[in-house]
């Protein structure tokens, strides 16, 4: 072979090189890597995490009319499951003081009402948020929970 042929032959393996061995051994390489972080992490959320239940956040606004003290207050719901429920941007009434409170939610065109036990409350910037325990709920809280998790709510 001449020096020419062997300068063909060289500018062939450049695309060969770099568009299939390149990728191929950074695939290879990263392959442990991506499964140690899986792993590593995934126990790490498993950790913090221990519901129970499967959490529902509502990808649009949903509101609430809680029941504290005799007044009734609009509340924006951060997120709920078969067995507990949390609100954001709470007005200012502290609702911890309350040991039971009562909460009606509409929609979808169902509307159902839970008894619920505050469990804690945060104070942010933003405002107020709190999570409550779910005593009792109304027989449509089982088909309303159903409804969230067809439409992917």
């Amino acid at each position: 072979m001449d020096i020419s042929s062997n300068f063909i032959l060289s500018l062939w393996l450049i695309p060969l090189v770099a568009f299939l061995f390149l990728p191929l051994t950074l695939t290879v390489a990263s392959f442990p890597l991506s499964l140690f972080k899986r792993c590593f992490f995934a126990k790490k959320t498993m950790v913090e995490e221990r519901r129970e239940h499967l959490r529902f956040v509502p990808c649009r606004e949903t509101f609430a009319e809680v029941v504290a003290n005799g007044e009734v207050h609009r509340v924006q719901v951060s997120d709920f499951s078969k067995k507990g429920i949390s609100f954001k941007l709470l007005p200012d009434i502290v609702f911890e003081k309350a040991k039971e409170l009562s909460v009606v939610i509409e929609e979808f065109g169902m509307k159902s009402t839970l008894l619920v036990n505050p469990k804690w409350v945060l104070q942010m910037e933003s405002g107020n948020q709190m999570g409550a325990q779910i005593n009792t709920a109304s027989p449509g809280w089982g088909d309303f929970l159903q409804q969230v998790e067809k439409t992917g709510n």
